[in-house]
């Protein structure tokens, strides 16, 4: 059995990651990266880009 942890992170805030820490995540084996939109919550109608971060543990 393995171990899911999903994390979403909007754009912005992920793209204010310094270039090491985004280099130390997309390296990771056990991490997927996924750009997603998602609805925003005070308007569902909006959508909003995000990053969704996988990371898998067997």
């Amino acid at each position: 059995m393995s171990n899911i942890l999903k994390g979403i992170h909007n754009i912005d805030k992920f793209n204010s990651f310094t270039q090491e820490d985004k280099s130390s995540l997309e390296g990771n084996l056990n991490i997927f990266i996924r750009d997603v939109k998602i609805k925003k919550t005070n308007n569902p109608v909006k959508e909003l880009e995000a990053v969704l971060i996988t990371v898998e543990k067997k």
